[in-house]
Order: C-alpha cells, then sequence, then structure tokens
C-alpha cells in the first residue's frame, strides 16, 4: 500500500505531520489510479487544516486536476494491482490529464492535448523493469525528453517499422511520430498488452502500433 522508497525519503520526512497524515489517509481512499475527489472529507476526519493540502501540492505529493479531483503523485510507486482486480478511475478526464515519468511518478502533462495512456497491471516498486527491456531505439538525438521536439526540415529520414518494436515487459516506450517526427511516450493500452499508443500534438491525431510495426492513425471508437 506504501512504499517505503517514498515515506523513508527526506522529501516525505521533512513534511509536517498534518502533511503526512494527511497523505497516508488519501492514499487510503484514493481509486485504483490514484485518484480522489473526497479531500475535503479526509480533512474533517483528519482534523487537518487546508494548508496540508497545500503544502502536498507544494511539495509534489499531491497534483491538483481541478473540479475537486487530486491525485497522489507516487501512487505507481506504493501500489501493485493485478488486472484481474483493478477497477478504472470513473475521473477520465482527469487521468486523461497524467503522465508517468520514468520513477513512475505521475505529473500534470505539460500540454494538455497530450493523451498519455498507462498500464495499470505493470508491477511497481516490488518488479522494477530493467534497463534492457527500457532501452529506446530512436532516430536521431537520445535525449530522454518525453516530448522532444525534432526538426521536420527537408530530408528528415522517417522512422521504420524496426523503430516501433518492444521487449514483453515493456509499459512504455519513446518513438517518433511516424509523419513528423516528433517524440512522444507510448503506453501500453489497457487490456491489451501488444499495442501501444500515443497522441502527436502537431499532427493532432492518436496513434496506435503492434510491436514492429508502422503505427495506424487511432480512432476512439475503435
Amino acid at each position: 500500500m506504501f512504499s517505503r522508497e517514498v515515506t523513508d525519503s527526506d522529501a516525505f520526512l521533512e513534511l509536517s505531520r498534518d502533511a503526512q497524515l494527511l497523505w497516508f489517509h488519501l492514499g487510503m481512499v484514493a481509486d485504483d489510479d490514484g485518484l480522489t475527489n473526497s479531500v475535503k472529507r479526509v480533512l474533517r476526519v483528519c482534523e487537518v487544516p487546508m494548508d496540508a493540502v497545500e503544502e502536498l501540492e507544494r511539495k509534489g505529493f499531491l497534483l491538483d486536476l481541478g473540479g475537486g479531483v487530486k491525485a497522489i503523485a507516487h501512487w505507481k510507486q506504493n501500489n501493485y494491482i493485478q488486472k484481474d482486480r483493478y477497477r478504472p478511475t470513473s475521473f477520465k478526464d482527469a487521468l486523461s490529464r497524467l503522465e508517468l515519468n520514468e520513477d513512475k511518478v505521475y505529473r500534470v502533462l505539460r500540454n494538455p492535448d497530450t493523451v498519455c495512456i498507462q498500464s495499470v497491471s505493470e508491477p511497481y516498486p516490488q518488479d522494477r523493469l530493467g534497463e534492457d527491456s527500457l532501452e529506446e531505439d530512436r532516430p536521431g538525438k537520445g535525449s530522454k525528453g518525453e516530448h522532444e521536439e525534432r526538426g521536420s526540415g527537408e530530408g528528415m529520414r522517417l522512422p521504420s517499422a524496426d523503430v516501433y518494436l518492444f521487449s514483453p515487459g515493456t509499459y512504455s516506450k519513446s518513438i517518433p511520430c511516424p509523419e513528423c517526427g516528433t517524440m512522444y511516450k507510448a503506453f501500453i493500452m489497457p487490456g491489451d498488452e501488444l499495442t501501444m499508443r500515443f497522441t502527436c500534438s502537431p499532427c493532432a491525431k492518436s496513434y496506435v502500433f503492434h510491436s514492429g510495426e508502422m503505427p495506424r492513425e487511432y480512432e476512439e471508437s475503435q
């Protein structure tokens, strides 16, 4: 339920007692994606001031997604949820504003039009993916930025199908848009461990691809 990587960190231990108490209680009421709209109720139950919420947000332990919905930033580090027990969040719009960084910590997307869909059945702190599984075949620059812009000038080489290979157990991969070459983080689609999806903002299109195949445009009705 809670990872010592988080609770034993200096950043967490430097939080006030009220903020720590609130964080633990929010972790108990959050849904399987780490989202909750019960912050005010928990504040009343714990008898802690609103300052505790502001402190958690300021220190990066709690994310404000609007409409009263909050996300526990380190949810994926804290929890392991098997597919057969996972219940998707009812806050779909709020979840679409989140992405995971390489340490499996939520952060709010810089570009709200970019939708990253993540696998919620991957093991978290107990079974970390190896570096080989996350090795990324990228044309051009090797930066690990999740939305690295590439020039689309004349002579740009568009990626081939082998760029879209991913190893079994990989939950995400940095890949280029097949049209403009912009780098994006693609994630395994829920319920389909063989397909990844990403959304390219410049092209205003979503794509899906199977391992080793060129992406195809994805329609929400599919």
